[in-house]
């Protein structure tokens, strides 16, 4: 049996491909699973990431409050720069590890989330911001700076750094 099937192509025209059940079946999984990306999904998911970190980089020099209205702190960062493309975060740090897909430290790339352990449990988050291949730098909020960017390559932060955790993807 055969269906028709509308597929996207590079170029964004819609052309009708016959395929018969059973393939349409195993792109729907792919899909589904996440074992494929469509380009326009990749590139609608690249374009949200700037947007995210934009977001997250107007918050620059925001003095760092826990639960105020005077300053950020860093899940809080989090939520509102993800908030600003409809995507909704949990308010801490430690349920924010929880969402998304993890990501090997070596894999890291814009917009994925980095998780430091603070008095022996989760309790930092920060966002990257830079290319893959690069030096990892994350925006996050500083007790003493408020928000601002920092290397993972620190001492401080290597010594500190639990796991990431993909939002978009």
């Amino acid at each position: 049996m055969m269906k028709t099937l509308l597929f996207l192509v590079k170029t964004g025209i819609s052309v009708p491909i016959f395929l018969p059940r059973i393939y349409i079946w195993l792109i729907n999984f792919l899909l589904l699973s996440g074992f494929y990306t469509p380009l326009s999904a990749q590139i609608s998911s690249n374009s949200q990431i700037d947007s995210v970190i934009t977001k997250a980089r107007s918050y620059w020099g925001i003095p760092h409050a826990a639960r105020s209205n005077s300053g950020l702190d860093c899940s809080g960062l989090m939520m509102r720069s993800y908030a600003s493309i409809g995507i909704k975060l949990e308010r801490c740090s430690r349920s924010q590890v929880a969402q998304g897909k993890a990501v090997k430290r070596d894999e890291l790339r814009k917009g994925d989330l980095v998780f430091f352990k603070v008095r022996g449990r989760i309790g930092h988050v920060g966002m990257v911001v830079s290319e893959l291949g690069e030096a990892v730098r994350f925006i996050h909020t500083s007790a003493s700076a408020g928000v601002k960017e920092d290397t993972l390559n620190k001492k401080f932060w290597t010594n500190c750094y639990v796991t990431a955790r993909r939002i978009l993807f």
